[in-house]
């Protein structure tokens, strides 16, 4: 118990380390397209340390004006948005699971497809990971004005804008107000965006710690799906995202069973899933990550932390490209 305590005492103290940090001069490559604002305002991420975190803002993003096709003038592409694996249609029907196999996968996406994913217009709320996200996004893209951050890898390719997306930080409430927030968010935005998703942490899932339990089947039913649920019938025009719970470095029941219980609702009412948890239990050469008691953890080749789960150069890296793949999913394209 003591140890769980003072893991969850340490957690609530590193719940943004998002801070400015120097750049390199490498890697640098001049281009004719457009830097756009979402990269020239961006905040570097460093590796995040298990430190007390000081007060970081996150700029707002102005996303720049597009005339690429969108969701809402589907006359403009004949390629369809897609909600499952086998299925051309907008009417959420159909199971598509994006786990971590959706990373090898990336270089396998056609240009066209590309395009046509970053005409999406989407939402995301998120904390401190997807920030981790986004920021592997942004490497990912990297048209940088000046020179590339040393926290990204020597990849990238102007052609994964990502200008269209909007992640929205919402920092870190607990798992009950995140799920209210996304359906006051979606429900204020919907005329903005087509796609929706929002992501729950490792700290809404500790054990002995996070009350009430969302793994609890009355809760889990009551707070999280029935709210979602009736979201998606409001919006049934709008195309919805489920994401599991990100891990930590200590695994946890509550996490594991929350997860199992969303991948199982998923296949069951045909929802698109992205299993975040999944990408982070398996290293690189698909080998999976999982503590003394058998219980799956984030792997130590996507953090530098001891206790969380903050991920570092490879992990938003990798992130980025399974998150492509989803997009690029959402197209209608199928890799096979």
């Amino acid at each position: 118990m003591l140890k769980k305590v003072l893991f969850f005492v340490l957690s609530l103290t590193i719940m943004v380390g998002c801070q400015n940090t120097n750049l390199d001069q490498s890697n640098s490559i001049r281009t004719d397209y457009p830097i756009t604002e979402f990269t020239k305002n961006s905040t570097i991420i460093p590796t995040i340390v298990e430190t007390i975190p000081v007060s970081t803002v996150f700029p707002t993003v102005e996303k720049p004006q597009t005339n690429v096709p969108t969701l809402e003038n589907p006359e403009i592409t004949s390629t369809p948005m897609i909600a499952g694996t086998d299925v051309s249609t907008q009417n959420g029907t159909g199971y598509l699971l994006i786990d971590h196999s959706a990373v090898d996968k990336f270089e396998l996406i056609p240009d066209e497809v590309v395009r046509q994913a970053s005409a999406y217009r989407v939402l995301f709320r998120h904390a401190s990971v997807g920030e981790n996200l986004r920021y592997g996004l942004e490497c990912l893209y990297g048209n940088y004005p000046n020179r590339r951050p040393n926290s990204c890898s020597n990849y990238y390719d102007i052609k994964y804008d990502f200008s269209n997306w909007s992640f929205q930080f919402r920092g870190n409430p607990g798992w009950i107000e995140k799920v209210d927030d996304f359906v006051r968010e979606t429900e204020k935005q919907n005329k903005e965006f087509d796609v929706f998703m929002f992501t729950l942490g490792y700290l809404d899932g500790l054990d002995g710690t996070t009350f009430p339990e969302i793994s609890n089947d009355e809760n889990f039913q009551r707070l999280y799906i029935d709210k979602l649920e009736a979201l998606e019938t409001e919006f049934p025009d709008k195309t919805f995202v489920w994401w599991t719970m990100s891990l930590a470095q200590e695994g946890h029941q509550n996490t594991t069973k929350f997860n199992d219980m969303l991948r199982k609702y998923a296949i069951e009412n045909n929802k698109i899933l992205v299993d975040l948890a999944d990408f982070e239990t398996f290293t690189p050469d698909g080998i999976r990550c999982i503590d003394e008691n058998q219980v799956p953890i984030i792997c130590k080749n996507y953090t530098e932390e001891k206790v969380s789960g903050h991920l570092n150069e490879l992990g938003r890296e990798r992130a980025a490209k399974m998150f492509w793949y989803l997009m690029a999913r959402l197209t209608g394209w199928k890799d096979s």
